[in-house]
């Protein structure tokens, strides 16, 4: 059993960053395909900024996540992982 003691901020944001490229453009795709609910057709511009301002809320939200666990592995020990 390894201990996973720190995380590194920079290759997470890396792969937060690739997720939320993958969800952006999965958004953009299904976004001007699919017509909205209510009727109200949403712009490509539109489309496009909700789908970078949310794929940057979640790195955001995965910078702090990764914060927070490095703070309490040095408290508390890491997760165990069998590799």
């Amino acid at each position: 059993m390894k201990e996973l003691k720190k995380i590194d901020l920079l290759s997470a944001v890396k792969i937060f960053l690739g997720f939320a490229g993958i969800g952006a453009v999965l958004n953009i795709i299904l976004g001007s395909l699919i017509p909205s609910v209510n009727g109200a057709n949403l712009t490509f511009v539109q489309i496009l900024l909700m789908s970078v301002l949310g794929g940057l809320f979640w790195v955001v939200i995965g910078v702090i996540i990764v914060l927070v666990y490095n703070g309490l592995a040095k408290w508390y020990g890491g997760i165990k992982l069998d590799v």
